[in-house]
């Protein structure tokens, strides 16, 4: 086999983007040489174990394997060693170019008309290795293989999460504001800040920290929409008419009450001026009651 007396990453050849490499050999040598680049670190496993986490610089391996890394110093090259490890290279930089889409659409009650709508949104977010003994230990024991070198092999284990957080979160938004789905689009911001907070707590977990996070669009299946429209046309068309209703039938009513009182009255001036009516006797030619059919003096009959 050929031995290693140089531990070293630099990213693969392509230039892509990459997470974690994992260095399996057989025979690292102690004596020798480990150099962590800067935004890098290494973690040594031993036996299933990850003790050992360097930090950006040059190391040398001690020359001796009991303890291994108890007397790890900054020393030349010494006697060749080797010795059974895996290491791992993390990459500490934030990636801030991280695509989320909800891969399924859900579901959202209106809250102001109490109406269903199938929700999608998407937009761009960033992370960093905030804990490289957590992430590594698990995470990457959780992957196929135990290999990791890109972010997306990794963000693809927390899809279903973002998806139902963002959803919490955006149902939460509407219900607290109390608007409607349709007009959701201003507080973008508002629910970006509340997504990756609650995102970045369940990701922290992993050892990982969500730096940004931004939703980018909040949208609607095109027929759904129109569906909405026209049946809040519907509503608005259905209140007017009863409006419109309502207010004839107030102005019937209040018309029917003035007729009534009116003729109450007239009735009432027509027994009050019967009632004042005046008879008088024909013969004697005094006043008698009303309606009296014979004079109270004479005796004579009274012409009706």
């Amino acid at each position: 086999m050929t031995s290693i007396d140089r531990l070293k990453y630099d990213g693969p050849e392509n230039g892509q983007p990459w997470l974690v490499h994992k260095c399996r050999s057989e025979d690292l040598v102690l004596g020798g040489q480990l150099v962590v680049t800067q935004s890098q670190e290494a973690l040594f496993f031993e036996g299933g174990e990850a003790p050992h986490l360097f930090l950006a610089g040059t190391y040398t391996l001690p020359k001796s394997n009991a303890p291994l890394f108890k007397s790890l110093m900054k020393i030349p090259f010494g006697r060749r060693t080797l010795f059974a490890a895996e290491v791992y290279f993390i990459n500490k930089t934030s990636h801030l170019d991280m695509k989320w889409g909800t891969s399924v659409p859900f579901q959202i009650m209106d809250p102001k008309y109490n109406m269903m709508l199938t929700v999608r949104a998407f937009g761009q977010y960033g992370i960093t290795v905030s804990n490289s003994r957590v992430f590594v230990t698990s995470i990457i024991g959780a992957v196929s293989g135990g290999h990791v070198s890109d972010y997306n092999t990794v963000t693809s284990l927390f899809t279903g999460l973002i998806n139902v957080k963002v959803k919490e979160v955006i149902s939460k938004c509407i219900i607290r504001k109390g608007i409607s789905l349709l007009d959701i689009h201003h507080l973008l911001g508002e629910i970006s800040d509340e997504c990756r907070f609650e995102i970045n707590a369940a990701f922290s977990r992993y050892g990982i920290e969500v730096v940004t996070f931004y939703v980018e669009s909040i949208n609607f299946p095109d027929d759904e929409v129109q569906l909405f429209k026209d049946a809040l046309s519907k509503k608005r068309v259905l209140a007017t008419l009863g409006e419109d209703y309502y207010r004839q039938r107030s102005l019937d009513i209040l018309e029917n009450r003035a007729s009534s009182r009116f003729s109450f009255g007239q009735e009432t001036l027509g027994s009050g001026s019967t009632s004042k009516e005046r008879s008088f006797c024909p013969t004697c030619n005094v006043e008698v009651p009303a309606h009296s059919k014979f004079c109270g003096q004479c005796g004579s009959p009274i012409e009706m």
